[in-house]
C-alpha cells in the first residue's frame, strides 16, 4: 500500500474509509525489511526502510523534485536503519546532499531519520542512534576486524604523519579503515612492535596520536613509551603490543608520530585495525 498523505484538496473530493487508512498508515509508519540495494521514493514517506545486508550496501534517495511531484505535501521524512553487518551508504541524487555530505553511512544498528530540507534542496538529519563500539573476530579467530596492516616504520622521523582511508586525502592510506562508517569517533587499534638495534646505547621507542586537525603535544598524545636497554651483549632490543582508542575526524583520519632513540638495525611498528564506535 502507498503511503501518501491524501488530503480533500488534492483528491477534489471528501476522503473516503480508504484514504483514512492510507493517511493512518502513513503517519504511523510501516517497515520494510531489505537485503540488497534499494532506492527511497515518495510511497516511502514516514516508513521505516531497514538493511540487513551482510556485504556493503546502498541506500539511494530519489530525487526531491520527483518525490515532492508525487506527494501532496512538501514534507517528507523517512528512517534508515541498518541491521545487517555491511556498511550502508545513504547516497542523495546527483548535487543533492544530507546537512552539506555527498553520502552518509551507517554501521551496523545505526539508524538516523532524513527530512527534506525548508529549501527543498537536500535533506536534513533530524534524529540519529550512535553506533554501538564494534569489535568482531576475523575470519581467522583474530582479535581484530581486518588483519590489514598499517606500517607505522616507515613514518618513524617525519613527524605528525596523516592516515585514513581510500580517498580520503590522507598521506598515508589504510585500507582496514574503508569499510568503517563515518559516523565513528574513534578506532581502536591494535600495534605491536620489535626492533633491535647492534650498539651499547639504550634504544627509546615512541608513539604519538592523535585526532586529525588537532594540537595536543606528542608528550600529550603518547600511546606508546618504552626503552630499550642495552644487553651486556650490546644490543638493544624493544618490543611489545598495545591496543590504543585514537580519536578521528570527520574523514576517519588520525595522525600518528613515531620516534626512535636511535635507528635500530632491524624491527617492525606496525598497526591493526582492532575495533571502532562513538563517544555517544
Amino acid at each position: 500500500m502507498a503511503t501518501d498523505i491524501v488530503t480533500r484538496t488534492g483528491k477534489a473530493a471528501a476522503l473516503s474509509a480508504a484514504d483514512n487508512d492510507q493517511n493512518l498508515e502513513s503517519l504511523s509508519g510501516t517497515v520494510d525489511a531489505k537485503v540488497a540495494g534499494y532506492t527511497v521514493i515518495a510511497t516511502d514517506q514516514n516508513k521505516t526502510i531497514e538493511f540487513t545486508s551482510a556485504t556493503a550496501v546502498t541506500c539511494a534517495l530519489d530525487a526531491i523534485a520527483t518525490i515532492q511531484a508525487a506527494i501532496d505535501t512538501t514534507n517528507f521524512k523517512v528512517t534508515v536503519k541498518n541491521l545487517g553487518a555491511g556498511v550502508c551508504t545513504i547516497d542523495p541524487n546527483g548535487a543533492e546532499t544530507i546537512d552539506g555530505s555527498a553520502t552518509f553511512q551507517l554501521g551496523q544498528f545505526d539508524v538516523i531519520v532524513l527530512q527534506i530540507n525548508n529549501a527543498g534542496t537536500g535533506w536534513s538529519l533530524i534524529g540519529s542512534a550512535n553506533i554501538s563500539p564494534v569489535f568482531v573476530n576475523d575470519s581467522n579467530g583474530g582479535p581484530v576486524v581486518s588483519e590489514t596492516t598499517v606500517d607505522f616504520d616507515a613514518q618513524e622521523g617525519l613527524g605528525w604523519v596523516s592516515v585514513g582511508p581510500t580517498g580520503s586525502g590522507a598521506t598515508v592510506t589504510w585500507t582496514a579503515l574503508d569499510a568503517v562508517p563515518l559516523s565513528a569517533d574513534w578506532l581502536q587499534l591494535k600495534v605491536r612492535w620489535s626492533v633491535v638495534r647492534t650498539g651499547t646505547t639504550d634504544m627509546l621507542v615512541t608513539m604519538s596520536a592523535r585526532k586529525n586537525g588537532t594540537s595536543p603535544s606528542a608528550e600529550a598524545a603518547r600511546i606508546v613509551y618504552t626503552l630499550g636497554a642495552a644487553s651486556v651483549g650490546g644490543d638493544a632490543t624493544s618490543g611489545g603490543v598495545t591496543y590504543p582508542k585514537i580519536q578521528v575526524d570527520a574523514a576517519n583520519i588520525f595522525e600518528v608520530g613515531v620516534t626512535y632513540g636511535t635507528t635500530p638495525t632491524t624491527g617492525f611498528f606496525v598497526g591493526m585495525l582492532a575495533g571502532y564506535g562513538s563517544n555517544a
